[in-house]
């Protein structure tokens, strides 16, 4: 059965917006007194039936109503510096997403290579991403931050990824409690300025294996490590 996403749900009725309309109607050809199910990413599943198709949208009656519980109590986290192609940033929202985050920060470093995301572009690639996977929670998604703002919101383990001398990779640090966040710098790596800044803030440096790894492969193997646990 189809899964279609809406951010407000009502009690009684769902209202598709346009473009999910249109998915329902013109590519599935799904039309009146057909069931699909709905969530609006906060880990509910609404079994629905349409009762009506306008212009522009598609109505809903609600049939039946789960909460399906996250499958992990560790919040997951990756805080990365968007990539100067554009696919490749939307390439890692997509994997991490499949895989299973709760946040994403995109972060303004002194080597970063794009100084601007397109927020609403990101968050039809999350929500597609959402549906695709049947992952019912819709991680939060943020703006451009400096390192700072990030280093502001509470996260019990805090990791950075870097390419400078030895350090002990990620999964040895495991099991993560409670919540954890992986640093992921650009293409140029963070600056020691700004490994000493992270570090300075208990946040532990990191090794994501013997590769040196594109900046969006990286934030993929983080996200595959912070779910082994």
């Amino acid at each position: 059965m189809s899964l279609f996403y809406c951010r407000v749900i009502d009690e009684n009725t769902v209202v598709l917006d346009e473009e999910e309309s249109r998915h329902a109607i013109k590519v599935l050809r799904l039309g009146q007194g057909d069931t699909i199910e709905v969530t609006s990413g906060l880990g509910d599943l609404v079994k629905a039936q349409i009762s009506d198709v306008g212009k522009r949208n598609v109505i809903l009656q609600i049939l039946s109503k789960t909460i399906v519980p996250k499958y992990s109590e560790v919040k997951r986290a990756i805080a990365i510096a968007p990539t100067k192609s554009n696919d490749r940033t939307e390439w890692f929202l997509e994997k991490a997403i499949e895989i299973g985050i709760d946040e994403i920060f995109f972060i303004q470093t002194s080597r970063s290579e794009r100084p601007r995301i397109n927020m609403e572009r990101l968050h039809k690639i999350a929500v597609t991403a959402m549906k695709q996977s049947k992952n019912l929670y819709l991680p939060n998604i943020h703006t451009l931050k400096s390192i700072k703002e990030v280093l502001e919101i509470p996260y019990a383990n805090r990791f950075v990824a870097h390419c400078m001398g030895p350090v002990s990779h990620l999964k040895e640090h495991a099991p993560f409690i409670d919540s954890a966040l992986v640093f992921i710098g650009p293409e140029g790596d963070f600056t020691p300025e700004e490994v000493v800044t992270l570090e300075s803030r208990n946040v532990k440096p990191v090794s994501l294996g013997p590769s040196r790894l594109r900046t969006e492969t990286a934030g993929v193997y983080a996200t595959a490590v912070l779910n082994l646990f």
